[in-house]
Parts: C-alpha cells; sequence; structure tokens
C-alpha cells in the first residue's frame, strides 16, 4: 500500500482506496473552478470598476457660458452639463453594474474566501446621513399615514436608499430640524416620525439593525447649511467615518454608492483627504451639489461647513476647497434631485462674495495639514498644553475638541490636560470628553476642596504642582493653538529661560502678564517660587482678604485673575522671556516675534463653537510693532 501525507491538510490518502481517475477529476473540476473564477474576475473588473470626474472649482466671476466657451482648465473636466449626461440608467441598466460579483455569485465570494483569505464586502464602517428636515409645504402631518405619505424624507428619500444602500456598513441617520419647525418640534410628532421610519426600514432594507435614527434640534431657522452642519457634528461626536450629505427629495439611482465613495477616498493620497460626490440629475452640475467626506475633513477644518454660509454655496466651499486633485464627482454613482418640490429656503445671495475668500483661506489650513509632518526636537520632555473650565457653554467644549485635534495634528510631542470637575453636566459636554479622551487627552478631575476654594479659570495651574511634567504653557479652551504659538513657544524651549508670556494683541499691551498666554520651565518655575502654586495662590487670596479685598468666587473672575497675574510678575520678572507685538520694548524682558502676522491671526483670538473669531471687525494697523519683511510670516 502506497500512503503520502500531506502536511498542509494533515490528511492521509491511501491509493488502494483513492483511484487515479477520481484524483484526475478532481483535478479538472478545481481548474475548471479556477478558470471560471478568473473570466469573472476580469469581466466584472469592468463593470465594477469606479467612473469619476475630477473637478476644478470655478471662481465666481466667471459665468457658465464662459466657461463652457473656454473648456477645461488644467488637464481636468470640469462638470457634465445637461446636454452630456446620461440617460437614467445608462449604467445601472448593464448586466451586473448594481451587482457587485460576490453578491450575484455566492461561489465567487467563498472562492474570494478560500483563496484571499477574507471577506471583501464584509465592512464594518459607519455612514453618517446628514440631512435638515423641514414641515415647509408637507400638508397634512397628523396621522402616520400622512406623515408618511406627505414628507419628502419618505416619500422620495428612503425607499430609494434602502434600494441601493450596501449590506455590510451601519448607515446613522442624522436628521437635523428647525428650533421653531411646527411639527419636529414637538416630541409626540418626533415619535411618529420613528415610527414610520422603522415600519419603512423593515419593510424595505434588508438587515434593518444596521440601521439607527438621530434627531438633531438646532438653535436657529431657516438656515439649512447651519442644519446640515449640526447633524455633522454631532455624528463626529458620536465617532462615524464616513459623512454623506444629502437632501430629504433626493433620488438614489445606483446601487454600490458607498464602496465606490470609500474606494475613490482611499485612492487620494494621503487617503480620505478630499471629497467625493455623485453624478446628479437637477441641480448645479459644475460643482458637487451632494457630498461625501471622511471624519478626517472635520479634523482639519473643525466643522463640516463654515459657517459663514446659511443656505446656498457652502457646496461650493467645499468643492472649492480640494479641487482639482482631491475633488471627484462619481459619474456610475447616479442621483436625482427632486425639483418639482420646489424651494424650501430662499437663498442669501450676499454671502456668494464671500465664497472665493473662503476657499483660499481654507485651502491654506489644507496645505499646512498635507505639509504637518514635524519632528519633535525634545522627545524626552514631558511637554503639557493646561486648559480648564466646568461649564456646559458650547464654545468651551468644542473649543477644547478642537484644540486636542490641532494638538495631534501640529503639535508633536505635546499634551493637551484638562481641568475639570466631574458635577453633572450636559449630555454634550459628557460627549465631548469621551471624544477628547480617545484623542489623547488627560482629563483630571481637580480636588473638591480646590474646587471650593479656586475659581475654574485657575485651576489649570495646578499643573506646575505636577512633578512627572518638564514644561506645561497656559491657554484658554476658546484659544486655538496656532502656528504662531508654536513657533515662539520654540523659541522660548530653545532660550533656557525659566518663564514665557506673549503680548500679541493691543489688549495685552497695557498688561505685564496676560492671563491664559504664560507657561514655564516647570523645574525652575517652582525653585521661583520657593514653594508650590497651590500655596502662591492661597496665600495671596489669604492677604487680598486681610487687606480688604473680595477673592471669593460669587465675585467676577477674570479680574481676580488680572489680579493674580500681576502678583505672579512679580516674582517672575527677572527670569522671563515674553514675546510681544504690540508693546513692544515697553516691558522689561520682551522680544519681538520671530515671524511675521499671518492676517489679523494672533494668540489668545477667541472662537466660537464653530471656528469664528468673536472679534472678527478687529484689523491690526502698521502702528504696532514692525517686523522686516524678509521674516515669514506665522
Amino acid at each position: 500500500m502506497c500512503k503520502i501525507r500531506s502536511s498542509l491538510y494533515n490528511l492521509d490518502f491511501d491509493w488502494s482506496a483513492v483511484t487515479v481517475s477520481r484524483v484526475l477529476l478532481m483535478v479538472l473540476l478545481t481548474s475548471q473552478t479556477v478558470f471560471i473564477y478568473i473570466l469573472f474576475r476580469v469581466y466584472y473588473a469592468n463593470v465594477d470598476r469606479v467612473v469619476y470626474t475630477p473637478m476644478t472649482y470655478i471662481p465666481e466671476p466667471e459665468t457658465r457660458a464662459a466657461i463652457t466657451a473656454s473648456g477645461p482648465r488644467d488637464g481636468s473636466t470640469i462638470g457634465l452639463p445637461s446636454s452630456t449626461l446620461p440617460a437614467i440608467g445608462e449604467f445601472d441598466n448593464a448586466i451586473g453594474a448594481n451587482w457587485s460579483m460576490q453578491a450575484r455569485f455566492p461561489l465567487i465570494r467563498w472562492l474570494d474566501v478560500i483563496l484571499n483569505g477574507s471577506y471583501p464586502n464584509r465592512k464594518h464602517s459607519s455612514i453618517a446621513i446628514g440631512c435638515a428636515l423641514t414641515s415647509r409645504s408637507s400638508g397634512a402631518l397628523n396621522t402616520p399615514d400622512q406623515v408618511r405619505n406627505n414628507t419628502a424624507f419618505f416619500r422620495v428619500f428612503l425607499t430609494s436608499f434602502c434600494v441601493t444602500c450596501s449590506r455590510y456598513y451601519r448607515y446613522h441617520f442624522y436628521l437635523a430640524y428647525d428650533i421653531d419647525d411646527p411639527f419636529y418640534i414637538a416630541p409626540r410628532n418626533r415619535t411618529t416620525f420613528t415610527e414610520v421610519f422603522w415600519s419603512v426600514i423593515r419593510n424595505s432594507c434588508t438587515r434593518p439593525e444596521r440601521f439607527f435614527l438621530h434627531f438633531v434640534s438646532c438653535q436657529h431657522s431657516g438656515r439649512p447649511a447651519w442644519a446640515q452642519n449640526d447633524a455633522m457634528l454631532d455624528a463626529y461626536l458620536d465617532g462615524m467615518d464616513y459623512y454623506f450629505r444629502v437632501n430629504d427629495d433626493t433620488i438614489l439611482e445606483s446601487r454600490f454608492w458607498t464602496e465606490r465613495y470609500i474606494q475613490t477616498l482611499g485612492q487620494y493620497n494621503p487617503s480620505n483627504v478630499g471629497v467625493v460626490g455623485p453624478r446628479h440629475i437637477g441641480g448645479n452640475y459644475w460643482i458637487l451639489t451632494y457630498d461625501f467626506v471622511h471624519r478626517t475633513h472635520i479634523d482639519i477644518f473643525g466643522y463640516y461647513y463654515p459657517r459663514v454660509f446659511t443656505d446656498w454655496f457652502a457646496d461650493g466651499w467645499i468643492t472649492g476647497v480640494y479641487a482639482p486633485n482631491r475633488t471627484t464627482k462619481v459619474t456610475n454613482a447616479l442621483l436625482t434631485h427632486q425639483t418639482s418640490i420646489g424651494h424650501r429656503y430662499s437663498e442669501d445671495e450676499s454671502k456668494r462674495s464671500l465664497k472665493d475668500p473662503m476657499i483660499a483661506e481654507s485651502r491654506k489650513i489644507l496645505q499646512r495639514y498635507l505639509t504637518r509632518f514635524r519632528r519633535d526636537t525634545m522627545d524626552n520632555k514631558y511637554k503639557v498644553i493646561s486648559m480648564s473650565f466646568s461649564t456646559d457653554d458650547k464654545d468651551t467644549l468644542y473649543g477644547v475638541l478642537r484644540n486636542a485635534n490641532l494638538l495631534r495634528q501640529y503639535w508633536p510631542g505635546w499634551h493637551l490636560r484638562v481641568y475639570t470637575d466631574p458635577g453633572r453636566h450636559s449630555d454634550l459636554h459628557q460627549r465631548i470628553m469621551k471624544a477628547i479622551a480617545q484623542l489623547g487627552v488627560r482629563i483630571i478631575h481637580v480636588d473638591p476642596e480646590i474646587q471650593r476654594r479656586l475659581p475654574a479659570s485657575m485651576w489649570r495651574y495646578m499643573v506646575v504642582d505636577d512633578v512627572a511634567v518638564d514644561y506645561f504653557f497656559v491657554r484658554d479652551a476658546t484659544s486655538r493653538l496656532l502656528e504662531r504659538d508654536y513657533v515662539v513657544i520654540g523659541e522660548f524651549l530653545q532660550s533656557g529661560e525659566g518663564f514665557h508670556c506673549v503680548r500679541d494683541h493691543p489688549d495685552h499691551g497695557s498688561m505685564t502678564l496676560t492671563d491664559g498666554l504664560w507657561g514655564a520651565d516647570r523645574k525652575k518655575l517652582r525653585r521661583i517660587l520657593n514653594g508650590t502654586m497651590t500655596s502662591l495662590i492661597l496665600d495671596w487670596m489669604k492677604n487680598q482678604a486681610l487687606r480688604g479685598k473680595n477673592t471669593t468666587k460669587s465675585t467676577a473672575i477674570r479680574p481676580q485673575n488680572v489680579a493674580f497675574m500681576r502678583h505672579l510678575w512679580m516674582n517672575v520678572r527677572a527670569h522671563a522671556l515674553c514675546h510681544d507685538s504690540v508693546s513692544c520694548e515697553r516691558w522689561p524682558r520682551s522680544k519681538p516675534f520671530p515671524c511675521r502676522r499671518q492676517a489679523s491671526e494672533y494668540i489668545g483670538c477667541q472662537y466660537t463653537a464653530y471656528g469664528e473669531k468673536k472679534d472678527k471687525q478687529f484689523v491690526f494697523g502698521k502702528k504696532y510693532c514692525v517686523l522686516p519683511d524678509t521674516l515669514r510670516t506665522c
């Protein structure tokens, strides 16, 4: 008897039991199967390919007629005017165009598992579907049937979504509504809407457990771009991977749009930095009127759309900021905009002139991100940005989140630390805390005794007493960690001085030391103070009380901080290095900035939750410290 043992499959072949003919038959069947597999692979590679059109942004002053006459620019196509659009179904009626090979042929799917060692279609990414809802022009919405038949979301959008979505993704619907919408503001009506939603999902979609519904209440009215932005930021806090902004009066015509969008985003270099969208019937063909991005988009900009756009022009911004190399129209992903419903919002034409300047400003942010890679020159030192708060204020909470992203992207080797209290806070506060923890922020719950005796704006000073820290810098949560800040801090670290401060705005020029704009070599500062920061503050407060000064938390907090800054300056002024761009040499130990100001940016500028400058009307004149034109900007 001849036996051959296979180490690969751990099987014994007994040639007395298995005839040569059977072995040859098995080999023949296997070879035929592999041949068929290869044949199908080659054939369907063409059918399932992503067909796309690179987009070139069109500046506002140019008209569509002029663009059409001049043709495409930079070797890329601009868009597809209506006369050149293929008819609906040109791609989708082709055999197999709407079906991936693995979905149509289980044998091919399982051969992929065997040969590739994976299940190609089994995705686990989460897709946020952002949509602004309104009950305007909807008719009666008193019963579930009326809600189903009279709202564009159910009548137009959701059924087509069920037909075209993919089986192996999780889809989260973030539906934003105005603060004064007569239907959606009522909890009872939202309950009815939810019941209809799940009824449609169960009847029209496969695997209903893949779908999730989230309502987003907006604190404004008649601003759809703001509502869409609110919806996407809510999804961002929930950790969604991809974001698809659509309208409720939209019909999705092509299946597997999810895979096609994700595949196209992944082909950018670096991957997922850019925007894609469908070929669409209705609307402006020269831009992406529907956009699909990765969460990296919000990482980069801090918002989905700039707050400056209230309705129209936001889609023009997102098309232009990434164009031409990172804006793609996926032309075999078709979508139809049902314009027969009519416009339910009036557009603000005054925003048109702001689009091009906003695109130019945003492109600088994008370019900074793409060239952000820098090496930490002091990687053996523990360096901390310290912030503190005890509030549910939206500007503060989103400010912490934005700074956490900025630090991770542009400040290698640095750590963000937040001092706060573990008390009862809003849902937004808890979600922000969870999000920044995932970004590596260290959250420190302040001791109840310190909470009782010190205002929250002073908790961040406690970083001085942490022996694990080498360098620290105190900043406001509502400010932003700018490139300008990184440059001056870097110069201080190389100087060998013990204390650092910044004066970068006319309001700073009248003060020796500005709260929220100072830092130090922690060990040197402790030697200068000859004690802990906690004891310094408490002793100062005690002396203030003896002198009849009110230092309780019931008084205005910032004046108390300003007074303590004067006291701290008396201790550190002989050891300080202060970068001063406004008062020049008025104060001792001052030094000019190593770079010129970029536009009206300054360290310590306060921002809203949506990235808007609170004092955006202020413009720096030439009366402040003049720097050589040869210096770079920062």
